[in-house]
C-alpha cells in the first residue's frame, strides 16, 4: 500500500488510477479522514480522463448523495460512460436503476441488455437480478 503523500502527489501530477485509489482512500477514510466530498472531487477528476472504475464511484457517490446532492439521472449518466467501457459492476448499477426507474426511463430491455452483458462478465449479481426479472 502506498504512503497517501506519494499517493497524493501522483494524483496531483493527473494519474488517473492513483485519484481513483485516493478517493478510496477518501471515502473510506483509509490512512486519512474520511471526506465524501473530497473522495468525489477526486474520483471527478479521474472520470473526466474516461477512467471507468471513477466513473461508476462517481455515479455511486450521485445515487447515494455521498459528497454532493443526490441526483439519480447524474448517476444513470456517469454508470452508463462507465459500463460502456465494460466496468461490470456499473453495467448492474445501470440496470437495476433502469429497473427501478430511477434516474432513468430505460426499457427493460435496455436493463435486460446490460444484466446479461454482465453476467457473460462473471457478476453473480447480475445473474441473480437476470434470473428475478426473467423468471419472478
Amino acid at each position: 500500500m502506498e504512503g497517501i503523500e506519494y499517493l497524493e502527489k501522483k494524483a496531483r501530477d493527473g494519474d488517473a488510477e492513483a485519484q481513483v485509489e485516493l478517493g478510496e482512500r477518501f471515502e473510506e477514510g483509509r490512512g486519512t479522514e474520511s471526506s465524501p466530498t473530497e473522495a468525489m472531487l477526486w474520483y471527478r477528476r479521474a472520470a473526466k480522463q474516461e477512467n471507468p472504475r471513477a466513473q461508476r464511484k462517481l455515479g455511486d457517490c450521485y445515487y447515494h448523495g455521498n459528497g454532493v446532492m443526490q441526483d439519480y439521472k447524474f448517476a444513470v449518466d456517469w454508470y452508463r460512460k462507465a459500463a460502456g467501457q465494460g466496468d461490470v459492476p456499473a453495467m448492474t448499477r445501470l440496470a437495476q436503476a433502469i429497473l427501478d426507474g430511477r434516474g432513468v426511463s430505460g426499457s427493460t430491455r435496455e436493463a435486460r441488455h446490460w444484466l446479461e452483458k454482465a453476467t457473460r462478465a462473471g457478476s453473480e449479481k447480475a445473474a441473480s437480478i437476470l434470473e428475478e426479472l426473467l423468471h419472478g
